[in-house]
């Protein structure tokens, strides 16, 4: 499964949550995602609108997709993890201090670890391929990459074009991901 080409309800093997109460869903994703500083509601949806959480929690690495019309607000940690917002329907409108990016198929937002972000969806919502990396594991490997202990934390821009030559091989190694784990019951 192509992450701009998702069928209506992938990883349905791997359901977490599906919720209307905006509490209890931000609850859900708090703990599937290892985030430390709990999301805010910033736009309270229709109580009629089903958030749904479907994805596979690791202490250091998750992957989930996330189907909700809810905006959030995290605030800083440097417990949190690193986040990767990959867009699969409408658009995920993500703010990191002065900087702005729309999540689409092609175009991903990334929040540093310990960085506060604003996460609006399009009216009548969004869907999003969400990875989290612990810091610790992308500290580790980073490092072993380097043949070298790191100068300091690691910080990434905001917007990742997932378009470019250069990102070819990150696009399709997660296409196969996900492709892999659809396939996985």
């Amino acid at each position: 499964m192509a992450i701009g080409a998702a069928p209506a309800e992938p990883l349905t093997p791997y359901p977490l949550a599906s919720c209307t109460d905006a509490d209890e869903f931000l609850q859900h994703l708090a703990k599937a995602y290892e985030i430390k500083s709990p999301p805010r509601p910033v736009s309270l949806p229709d109580k009629r609108d089903t958030h749904v959480l479907r994805g596979v929690p690791h202490p250091h690495f998750t992957v989930g997709y996330l189907r909700s019309s809810l905006g959030t607000q995290l605030g800083a940690a440097a417990t949190n993890p690193y986040l990767i917002h990959l867009g699969s329907a409408g658009g995920l409108h993500v703010t990191r201090g002065s900087q702005h990016v729309v999540t689409a198929p092609s175009v991903a937002a990334v929040i540093n670890t310990g960085d506060p972000h604003l996460a609006v969806p399009d009216p009548g919502g969004a869907a999003i391929f969400s990875v989290a990396l612990s810091r610790s594991l992308v500290d580790q490997e980073l490092a072993a990459l380097l043949n070298r202990p790191l100068d300091g934390t690691v910080s990434f821009d905001l917007a990742l074009d997932l378009g470019t030559p250069a990102t070819t091989g990150l696009r399709r190694a997660l296409d196969g991901l996900l492709a892999n784990m659809e396939l996985d019951d």
